[in-house]
């Protein structure tokens, strides 16, 4: 395959489009429309320019699932900062 790939980058591009289009898993949809509740990505997805929408379709795609267990803190009240978005698919957060 990844000699394919390497002699053939087209087909890298033609596989991304196909995914892009029709991947529709409930996570990932969950995530996208997630996504399109954030001010700055908004525009992205709304775009009627295709590689805008993807970039939002992109950051669904490569986003990673984690279960947490019932009262793990995400953050500490003395975190410095995080480098990480999180959005919650099923449950609660306290704050």
């Amino acid at each position: 395959m990844d000699q394919l790939i390497d002699e053939h980058p087209k087909v890298t591009s033609y596989m991304w489009e196909q995914i892009m289009k029709s991947y529709d898993d409930d996570l990932y949809m969950f995530l996208q429309a997630s996504l399109g509740n954030i001010d700055y990505l908004r525009r992205f997805l709304n775009s009627i320019d295709p590689d805008e929408r993807d970039i939002v379709r992109h950051l669904a795609l490569v986003m990673n699932a984690n279960r947490e267990e019932q009262g793990k803190h995400l953050f500490h009240a003395n975190d410095k900062g995080v480098d990480e978005l999180v959005i919650v698919f099923d449950g609660l957060i306290e704050l």
